[in-house]
């Protein structure tokens, strides 16, 4: 079967259904009228997607304005991840075409600085009573792009303040640009806005942990920025719920059983019509209460493993339980598995309701979440590290001196093992997280003879994004 990305690859009309019988009819409902078949944790409260006054609407208008700012065509001019490398390329940077492009682009962030005034983002509306055209579900990854670009124009801003000597303003720019991060993040949206949330932080953090040791950055301004990070608002849970109710549950509700250009698309097929032929003579090849059900269990064991600690996450093998065996493959023409599959599918219950079911690709998402959260502490302990050479002039001995010094109010724990902290070598000059894997290997970032993670590990000067590789034991 085809993989989609998330679940906005169901959507879409391909073509009629094959020849031979029809499904028998099953009309469109309400998504409401399923919601009683559903695992009770993945349905939502009762307030959700009716918050009225947030800031959603002036992202969008944000990124109308970004999309409409530009008056040249050329990529070297409005790139600003390479107009950020031209910067950090020379003793003195020239700096006006990076000035211009901020220039161009500045209604567009004074429109997001307004945005993240807001304390919340509803990024989708849901009415559980409507029946809709699935093919009209929109995809966000659009705006996801331009919401990206934005922070990237956050983080050139950043870099032209800190060169310009306004301390203050570069710490500013990179709290916008975290804040758009964490609207995403925590907003009523779906997977795909979580996940670009999380990639908007990933460019604010790297520049935060590069930018700490710049001696032009103040103290003062570096602890206001480390203030702001410590808040971390995040639901990964919350987010599947709506991610649930808002496109998987009104799929399913909404869906044609009787179109095969629907059907097709559930299952994955790049054939619709050898799909057809698959599903010929099958009465109920998709059973609306039947995969409500099916899904909300995959979705509740998504939200079971974001609500736990990483030593417990649910294997992944167990989010495709609903798998159907050996019917994976829609897209072969040929005679012989054509009826083969046609069998097989007439004998199993609610055959494509269970492929829609096991189709659900977001499980690697609470990976990525946890892998957020390490990052994110490893670069709070970087620019309290850079803030205590500031006083001392030199990095701590240990990471609890950050604590002593009040910097920190508590040296951050590793996700991945959810008691113990952030591992540290001053000699070394290396912070480190055990990794997925869970066992200390003494901060070695690579295994060597395979080139697989183990630590994930950071430089503590933030210099060096990615340290080299340590053939170094546990110290």
């Amino acid at each position: 079967m085809k993989k989609r990305s998330l679940c906005y690859g169901f959507l879409g009309i391909l073509v009629t259904f094959g020849c031979g019988k029809k499904p028998l009819p099953d009309p469109p409902v309400a998504p409401a009228s399923l919601v009683g078949d559903t695992d009770p944790s993945v349905r939502l409260a009762a307030h959700k997607f009716e918050r009225a006054g947030d800031g959603w609407a002036l992202a969008q208008k944000a990124i109308a304005l970004a999309d409409a700012a530009v008056p040249t065509a050329d990529k070297s001019a409005t790139d600003p991840m390479r107009l950020m490398a031209g910067l950090d390329s020379s003793e003195t940077p020239n700096l006006d075409p990076a000035r211009k492009l901020i220039s161009w682009k500045q209604p567009a962030l004074n429109a997001l600085a307004q945005a993240n005034l807001a304390d919340h983002w509803t990024i989708i509306r849901f009415n559980e009573n409507e029946i809709i055209d699935i093919a009209k579900l929109s995809e966000p990854f659009p705006e996801i792009a331009s919401l990206k670009d934005l922070v990237k124009l956050e983080v050139l801003a950043s870099k032209l303040e800190l060169l310009s000597g306004r301390s203050a303003k570069a710490a500013e720019d990179l709290i916008q640009g975290n804040l758009v991060a964490q609207h995403l993040i925590s907003g009523d949206g779906t997977v795909v806005h979580y996940v670009g949330g999380i990639s908007c932080q990933s460019i604010v953090l790297q520049a935060a942990r590069v930018e700490a040791s710049n001696p032009s950055f103040a103290v003062e301004d570096l602890k206001e920025l480390l203030a702001h990070l410590e808040s971390d608002p995040h639901n990964l849970a919350d987010t599947f719920r709506v991610e649930y109710n808002s496109q998987i549950l009104r799929i399913v509700a909404c869906v044609h059983t009787e179109d095969a250009s629907e059907m097709a698309q559930i299952i994955g097929s790049d054939s619709p019509e050898a799909t057809g032929e698959r599903l010929k003579g099958i009465d109920h090849p998709f059973e609306r209460r039947k995969t409500a059900a099916l899904t909300s269990q995959t979705y509740a064991l998504l939200i079971q493993n974001a609500d736990s600690p990483w030593a417990k996450q649910v294997d992944a093998d167990r989010i495709g339980q609903h798998a159907v065996e050996g019917l994976t493959d829609f897209n072969l023409t040929d005679d012989a598995h054509t009826r083969s599959t046609n069998a097989k599918l007439a004998k199993i219950d609610n055959p494509v309701g269970r492929l829609f079911a096991f189709e659900s690709p977001v499980g690697s998402i609470v990976g990525s979440e946890f892998k957020r959260q390490v990052i994110l502490g490893a670069t709070r302990i970087i620019l309290a590290a850079q803030i205590y050479r500031r006083t001392h002039g030199k990095f701590p001995t240990q990471l609890k001196d950050l604590v002593t010094e009040g910097i920190l109010k508590l040296v951050p724990v590793d996700p991945y093992t959810g008691l113990t902290p952030f591992r540290y070598d001053a000699k070394r000059g290396v912070l480190w997280s055990v990794g997925p894997n869970g066992t200390d290997e003494g901060g070695i970032d690579l295994i060597e003879d395979r080139g697989e993670p183990k630590d994930l590990v950071w430089a503590i000067d933030g210099h060096r994004p990615s340290p080299p590789k340590l053939a170094l034991g546990k110290q």
